[in-house]
């Protein structure tokens, strides 16, 4: 026997303890999407076409849709209609899934898949701090941000670091006559070394030998 549920006033739990109950009974159900009517177990979603003015309904549309796993939101030209913040009320809305998401940082096309992000020399300054934090928030497998001689306080930086603390986020830093990478383990120092010229040391926490 099967039963096919047309948009039903059901959310996908009661969908499922409905299977439960009734084992001999084969449900499938469709749910509507921005206008389309789409089948309620999908598990891959191509929504490259949406605007920002979608992501509101979107928000409680997605709900239905219990097994998706992959939603694209972005076109074959790498690029798309919505903001990092619009991408970002998406991905807290269904954290279960994995959205790709490309959007320009500082002159680089970052996609929300990316693991390891590098800017040296780029004049981001203290005003881009607010950029790299939308960005780091809808890149849930970055786990590295070098940011090298890109003119931000190493008190700034060492703040954001605290706020992401699965992003080993590394600066430039100096100390005595050195020029070294707060991600550095071993310090070798000789007589340059004084009071009044290693305070930047303290932003190197990754140090095992000294």
């Amino acid at each position: 026997c099967r039963l096919t549920l047309h948009n039903p006033a059901m959310t996908p739990q009661q969908i499922a303890a409905l299977e439960k109950e009734y084992e001999d009974v084969e449900v499938s159900y469709t749910a509507d999407l921005l206008g389309q009517t789409l089948d309620g177990r999908i598990e891959t979603l191509d929504l490259s076409h949406i605007s920002g003015e979608d992501v509101p309904a979107l928000i409680g549309q997605l709900n239905m849709f219990a097994y998706l796993t992959e939603v694209e939101l972005t076109d074959e030209s790498g690029r798309s209609s919505l903001s990092p913040d619009q991408a970002k009320l998406l991905m807290e809305a269904r954290p279960d899934i994995s959205f790709h998401y490309v959007f320009d940082l500082f002159g680089k096309k970052i996609s929300t898949t990316a693991e390891k992000l590098e800017y040296v020399n780029v004049p981001i300054g203290n005003d881009g701090v607010e950029q790299l934090r939308q960005a780091l928030n809808i890149l849930p497998d970055c786990s590295y941000l070098k940011l090298d001689s890109c003119g931000i306080d190493s008190e700034i930086l060492a703040k954001l670091r605290q706020e992401f603390p699965g992003v080993n986020i590394v600066w430039r830093v100096y100390a005595g006559e050195e020029s070294l990478l707060t991600d550095v383990q071993v310090l070798k120092f000789g007589h340059e070394l004084k009071d009044d010229n290693c305070a930047d040391l303290a932003y190197c926490t990754q140090v095992k030998h000294l």
